[in-house]
């Protein structure tokens, strides 16, 4: 047997993943078969759940607007992190940005302007600018 270089190790443990994976895939081999016991990992919600719930609801929507995680609100999720992102530096991020949210949304329904989460994304920095303008 001649001596594998690290290169050639690497091809064989690609080439042997590669050959369990489809060998899982198709159904000729079960983790019971093998005695292994699969992993099984609970969902979790990103800490930007409750800025999506709030949207759904100011949308209309409510609480039986279905599950979160299972479908149709990737852009949401990306969107609802965004918004929380431009207040991190603040001491409750979590509440500015649904205080953001429900302005911004009562504003955009009073003017009668359609409105998405994104849009209350790209207005969260000159809301922030006024809210502290108003403070001071």
């Amino acid at each position: 047997m001649k001596n594998l270089e690290v290169k050639d190790l690497k091809n064989l443990a690609i080439l042997a993943s590669k050959f369990i994976q489809s060998a899982f895939e198709s159904g000729y081999v079960s983790f019971e078969d093998l005695g292994i016991e699969p992993v099984r990992r609970e969902k979790k919600l990103p800490e930007c759940e409750p800025i999506l719930r709030r949207y759904l609801e100011l949308k209309g929507v409510g609480k039986n607007g279905g599950d979160l995680l299972s479908g149709g609100y990737g852009k949401g999720w990306r969107e609802a992190r965004n918004l929380l992102d431009r207040f991190l530096k603040l001491p409750d991020p979590l509440s500015v940005a649904l205080e953001c949210l429900e302005e911004k949304g009562k504003e955009f329904e009073e003017a009668d302007c359609s409105w998405t989460l994104s849009t209350v994304v790209r207005w969260a920095d000159e809301w922030l600018a006024k809210k502290k303008k108003v403070v001071k």
